[in-house]
């Protein structure tokens, strides 16, 4: 089995000092390893980027699964706030997931060395306490910027619905027109009074790409083939911001590094933020119209309502 350490580095804490940095932390990961481990062998598990807020990492979630797999016995981070700074998933963690899979996990900064069936000292779960708090108070830093960005219909994220395409958020959207003239196609077939299954057969008799195909700058196309539904249809059509309008606050995260959310205070409008694919009267036409979603067929299960 091999020993691992573990390596994380997010954007909030890139600008704080040169400690933080990947080849820092590798550096005395390694001197430990040499002095207390006898000079391991070992296997790098790096996330760069990534918030210690929840354990949503692609290099966390392998190093966890190789665990469960009896690939590594020990776990080595320069503190806990690498491993994550959320209280309650990294308790979890630390004393009872890794230490039932027979794993030894330890922290040098805290000067925590967690062995099968031990727990962690009051110091570390202070510390551990103190990484949450961090982590709160950086989202609520955070919540104010961005509502201040979108108060003043500047776009919070980069990403856009089909027919859109954002390069850089400071620029705009700006139109893109293989996904647009899909979206003038699905407005113009709903005016015409085609229901959303209809709608979504026609685009799939004409191999039309789906939103999850159309992805980039210049348009790339996925080689495996995604058919529409009638739900993606009509999330189309009830999208107001294909008129021009850039809407934002809709939801807010309920839990920092969870993907809770619930709506918003607060929701900022602003008008001809970026060109429009139709017009508000073919939006306002389809709403009022309201073409149901095609429903499938539901079966008479002959135990349902009995057991």
């Amino acid at each position: 089995m091999n020993l691992a350490f573990y390596m994380r580095l997010s954007i909030a804490d890139e600008g704080e000092n040169e400690s933080m940095s990947i080849s820092n932390q590798r550096k005395v990961l390694q001197k430990y390893t040499d002095t207390h481990l006898g000079g391991r062998d070992h296997v790098e598990y790096i996330d760069d980027g990534y918030s210690g807020a929840n354990f949503e990492r692609p290099a966390i979630k392998r190093l966890i699964n190789d665990c469960r797999m009896g690939l590594v016995d020990t776990i080595l981070v320069k503190d806990l706030s690498r491993f994550g700074r959320n209280y309650v998933d990294v308790g979890d963690y630390v004393e009872h997931i890794l230490p039932m899979l027979g794993v030894r996990f330890i922290a040098i900064g805290e000067n925590v060395d967690v062995k099968k069936g031990d727990v962690l000292e009051l110091e570390a779960v202070m510390m551990n306490l103190v990484n949450t708090f961090y982590v709160y108070d950086i989202s609520e830093k955070i919540k104010a910027t961005v509502r201040l960005k979108q108060e003043k219909g500047v776009p919070v994220t980069r990403r856009t619905p089909l027919g859109y395409i954002c390069e850089d958020v400071k620029e705009g959207w700006a139109i893109e027109p293989v996904g647009a003239a899909i979206v003038k196609r699905i407005f113009s077939m709903a005016v015409e009074g085609k229901n959303t299954g209809e709608i979504a057969r026609i685009l799939n008799a004409d191999s039309a790409p789906t939103p999850e195909q159309l992805i980039g700058a210049p348009i790339k196309v996925k080689e495996e083939f995604v058919e529409w539904d009638s739900h993606m249809v009509r999330r189309i059509l009830d999208n107001e911001t294909y008129t021009g309008v850039l809407i934002q606050g809709r939801q807010q995260t309920l839990v920092p590094g969870k993907k809770m959310k619930k709506a918003g205070t607060k929701v900022f409008r602003h008008e001809g933020h970026h060109p429009a694919i139709v017009s508000h009267e073919a939006w306002e036409k389809v709403q009022k119209e309201g073409k149901p979603i095609t429903q499938h067929k539901v079966t008479d299960w002959p135990l349902k309502g009995r057991v």
